[in-house]
């Protein structure tokens, strides 16, 4: 059924991460919320705190447009919001060890899942900002990533799709601009999330005598977990992060690019050092140094 509140829908809002937090807060600002997620069940708390859930598969045609018509049908057609939260980061790997049919279901989610569901979803951005009843305001949000900036050692697949995620955002800025809606990058740092700590570390398995990091291999997982338990430590809280981002971007003037959360500012200050600076302060960061040739023994 329609209201005259404000129309928000959220992907990705698994319990413990950005997209839940989002959903909460938007809640609270007054918003009709539709929260999604894979299953309505990965979203407890939701629907008691007022949202309206919804199953929504971002790799899937006929989810998305299941998803779309349920929209449709209970806001009238109207659409303020729209927050491209949906995302893995489930991935860590050297770039000459890295599983292409796991990347590319990475890249089916961060970057091909958020232009399908913008593709579905911006026609009603589009029609409430231009609503007989008075301009509305009409915006997306892609939540980037730090790494998206500068992608360092054994991120390169996640820190590819993010990099994606903020070029479609600029192309897409202005592509929407005269149409009223506005969109906005979160360039999110370190935040504290159930999620994340599902992140996959270099996995022994693929460890074999073939790759050339074999020998440092358990010194590059070891750095990989200290980093996890640091953003777990230090990282901000999701319901922080949800607070300052909303109250940042839901104005009229909101910006292109909002830089938050744990080490934000730190890449932000990458992105303007010599690149062979940064290259060196991560080789031996992440033991690269270490990486050495050794040429295969002949039989």
């Amino acid at each position: 059924m329609s209201s005259s509140k404000p129309v928000a829908l959220v992907t990705g809002c698994s319990e413990g991460g950005i997209g839940h937090a989002l959903a909460l807060n938007l809640v609270k600002r007054g918003y009709q919320v539709f929260a999604t997620a894979r299953k309505e069940s990965n979203m407890p708390g939701l629907a008691e705190a007022g949202c309206e859930l919804l199953a929504l598969d971002v790799t899937v045609e006929d989810s998305i447009k299941a998803a779309l018509k349920e929209v449709e049908s209970r806001a009238g057609g109207r659409l303020n919001l729209l927050i491209n939260n949906a995302g893995t980061g489930a991935f860590n790997s050297p770039l000459l060890d890295v599983d292409l049919t796991q990347a590319r279901k990475l890249y089916d989610v961060n970057v091909w899942g958020l232009i399908a569901a913008t593709q579905a979803f911006a026609p009603l951005l589009v029609y409430t900002a231009h609503a007989k009843s008075g301009p509305r305001a009409a915006n997306i949000i892609n939540i980037g990533s730090i790494t998206g900036i500068r992608a360092f050692p054994f991120r390169g697949i996640y820190g590819s799709s993010k990099a994606a995620v903020h070029a479609i955002s600029d192309a897409l800025r202005s592509e929407l601009q005269n149409l009223g809606v506005k969109v906005t990058v979160a360039v999110t740092g370190g935040v504290s999330t159930q999620i994340g700590g599902k992140a996959m570390a270099l996995r022994n398995e693929n460890a074999d005598a073939t790759s050339v990091y074999a020998h440092v291999w358990k010194k590059i997982n070891d750095m990989l977990v200290a980093s996890r338990q640091r953003q777990d430590t230090h990282g901000m809280s999701p319901e922080d992060y949800a607070e300052k981002l909303l109250s940042k971007t839901l104005v009229p003037s909101s910006p292109a690019y909002y830089h938050l959360a744990s080490y934000s500012t730190l890449f932000r200050i990458l992105h303007h050092l010599p690149a062979w600076f940064v290259d060196r302060v991560a080789a031996s960061q992440w033991h690269l140094k270490e990486v050495t040739y050794e040429p295969k023994k002949s039989v």
